[in-house]
């Protein structure tokens, strides 16, 4: 198996995307807290995308895993 480092521009691209997701979600989930005040809204959807986020990171590292795994198994 390939010893597969990750560069500095896929550590930039994975960084970029996941905080895509983040304010993606970010956005979406503040019509769905159920709160009067700013800050707690703020607050809950922006603990809500971070999970979602990390969520979403850990399956990008996932899929390059097993798309450089089956890369190396055609070779």
């Amino acid at each position: 198996m390939a010893n597969n480092k990750p560069t500095k521009a896929s550590i930039f691209f994975d960084l970029l995307l996941t905080a895509g997701v983040f304010i993606l979600f970010f956005f979406v989930l503040q019509k769905h807290v159920m709160g009067y005040s700013k800050p707690v809204v703020y607050s809950f959807a922006a603990f809500c995308s971070a999970s979602i986020s990390a969520g979403f990171w850990l399956a990008l590292q996932m899929f390059k895993v097993v798309l450089s795994h089956q890369r190396d198994n055609k070779k």
